[in-house]
């Protein structure tokens, strides 16, 4: 049942398997074996596998020969042949019914070109069939593309009349074979500056390896589950005539369980009663984002502020919990503590309100002064976090080195703007380890 993921240790593209394909397939729950072709034989007998994957582009380079390069090529046909699908990232594969491209993965060719934008086909397919035809997705930065369409190829996702992802039976539409073949002639579409996880090619990805697999054939992946964080709650309802939480009843209503991250000294005693509806009667998660935002100006002059509130730490903006914020550093030993303190007065006068054990921090910020009593007084266990702790969320601070997808990429900044940010995986800052658990799909509609 395992997929036969083959790479070329001497390839100088190898790194794309281990650092743009592995993080999905290992994230996507693919049962995959790897099989090095620049170390090991392919052996003429080897076993079915449902699908092959060429793990990069420019897998025959480097090999002891024309024959191994050749013996390669008839073994991968063979098993096609026989009925086990082919997913290749090498466009310069010889694939059976398709055309070479010219020019390797990210060069700019004599027939290359670049995109900025990516189209989708007419035809219904599986593989795109959350897309409309015709569709088209902004990059954030150029793709370069080199194939031509080969006559028996589909044409699935294309960027100036150059593919990046076509299908075809092996032997022709008319062949008795079943064994599927999807063609990726680009995998830098993979790197967040061209456009990266989350980005709108995922999908495609995970359905072009079950398309192409010969059934049946078995994905370990999550089931398709939409979560719902919402920041800042300071239960405003009143604005609109309604109650302060009156969009947490609809999202419950309509099968949400919304995670609410509470603005403490904004919230009145009403709004306080129906945070405390919703979570002990388990229909919503809360935890204590920040003190809120108090009445300075014109513009928040409005604005419910708890009259037994801590006296303010900054003389502008929002005030913060767990860093300071306005000065860009962590709160003083003794600061912090008093914060922290000051949010446990605040729970143990609205009594029983238990605390969600998912953190996520106004702006991402915490310190080491403050974390461990997170951990070890409230008992998180989560947290959302898309750089390191003690920092910033501003301009130049990077992100989060961390799985699945940002382990290898040359750090960009945290604070990404369009970009797409995702995390699942165990950190362990200020010694404490948390599982790290945040989705932000940010761009949407435009």
């Amino acid at each position: 049942m395992k997929v036969l993921a083959v790479f070329n240790s001497k390839s100088g593209d190898a790194w794309k398997y281990t650092q743009l394909l592995l993080p999905y397939l290992d994230h996507f729950g693919v049962p995959y074996e790897s099989l090095d072709v620049g170390t090991a034989v392919f052996a003429a007998d080897r076993q079915r596998h449902p699908l092959v994957i060429l793990s990069h582009p420019d897998i025959l380079s480097s090999l002891d020969g024309n024959a191994a390069a050749a013996g390669i090529v008839g073994r991968i046909e063979d098993m096609v042949k026989k009925g086990s699908g082919l997913v290749s990232f090498d466009p310069l594969f010889p694939l059976p019914g398709m055309s070479p491209a010219e020019g390797t993965d990210g060069s700019a060719g004599p027939n290359a070109t670049k995109t900025s934008r990516l189209r989708f086909g007419e035809k219904p397919h599986y593989i795109i069939q959350n897309r409309e035809p015709g569709e088209e997705l902004m990059l954030f930065g150029p793709l370069v593309l080199h194939a031509g369409a080969s006559p028996d190829e589909d044409v699935l996702i294309s960027g100036n009349d150059h593919v990046l992802l076509g299908v075809m039976t092996a032997g022709g539409s008319g062949s008795a074979s079943n064994g599927r073949i999807v063609r990726w002639t680009s995998m830098s579409w993979m790197h967040s500056s061209v456009l990266g996880p989350l980005g709108g090619l995922d999908g495609c990805l995970w359905r072009s390896i079950v398309w192409a697999a010969a059934k049946p054939f078995v994905l370990r992946c999550l089931p398709p589950i939409v979560t719902m964080r919402v920041d800042d709650v300071a239960g405003q309802g009143h604005l609109f005539g309604k109650p302060p939480l009156y969009w947490v009843d609809i999202a419950v209503r309509y099968g949400f369980k919304p995670w609410l991250g509470l603005f403490l000294y904004n919230l009145r005693p009403k709004a306080v009663d129906e945070v405390r509806e919703y979570v002990t009667t388990r229909n919503a998660d809360a935890f204590p984002h920040a003190f809120g935002r108090p009445p300075r100006n014109k513009g928040t002059k409005e604005f419910y502020y708890d009259p037994q509130a801590l006296p303010l730490r900054s003389k502008v903006y929002d005030e913060f919990i767990y860093y300071d914020h306005n000065e860009n550093r962590n709160w003083s030993d003794e600061e912090a503590m008093r914060g922290l303190k000051a949010v446990d007065e605040w729970y143990d006068r609205h009594r029983p309100l238990p605390k969600s054990s998912y953190i996520v921090p106004h702006w991402y910020e915490i310190s080491t002064n403050t974390l461990p009593y997170v951990t070890d007084i409230w008992k998180c266990e989560y947290l959302g976090m898309c750089k390191e702790i003690d920092l910033p969320l501003s301009g130049g601070t990077p992100w989060l080195m961390s799985g699945p997808y940002r382990l290898y990429e040359k750090q960009g900044e945290a604070e990404r703007g369009k970009g797409p940010v995702y995390y699942a995986d165990f950190v362990t800052p200020a010694g404490k380890t948390l599982f790290n658990t945040v989705t932000e799909i940010r761009d949407d509609a435009g």
